[in-house]
């Protein structure tokens, strides 16, 4: 069974695939693949040098995450191009990985931006987490 867990930032996402990883589960987590892919010398962060040019890039040739993210807040068309050369790879590897794991063990999706990008299509399961902020208390949404 594939399960996908989505929500904002801090809403216990990756605390909640932990636990499902103790009972056996295998996690993926788009954000870290979307680290993995914007690594020096991998296609993704080829695509969006092209896109942006040299000055996304620390001087060492590594991905300035600071200088993308002014780019990406500071124009939505910056931030679409990002997110369709991103999201791209990650789907492709988040695939890939489901592909290799699913006749072991169920399989977590912890993916910021699940239904935005159609993740949810292949989750037998969605779990949505929320945090109200007033509160501090947390609460999630299931979609079957």
């Amino acid at each position: 069974m594939i399960i996908g867990l989505t929500g904002g930032i801090a809403t216990g996402k990756s605390e909640s695939a932990k636990y499902f990883e103790e009972l056996g589960a295998y996690s993926i987590d788009a954000d870290a693949i979307s680290r993995d892919i914007t690594e020096q010398g991998m296609p993704a962060l080829a695509e969006l040098v092209n896109i942006f040019g040299n000055d996304i890039l620390c001087y060492d040739g590594n991905l300035d995450r600071k200088k993308l993210a002014n780019v990406v807040f500071s124009d939505k068309q910056s931030k679409l191009k990002v997110e369709k050369v991103l999201h791209a790879y990650i789907i492709v590897r988040i695939n890939e990985i489901i592909s290799r794991n699913t006749n072991k063990y169920n399989v977590i999706v912890n993916a910021p931006l699940l239904f935005e990008v159609g993740l949810d299509k292949i989750c037998k399961l969605s779990l949505f987490f929320q945090r109200h902020l007033r509160t501090n208390s947390f609460f999630y949404l299931v979609s079957i």
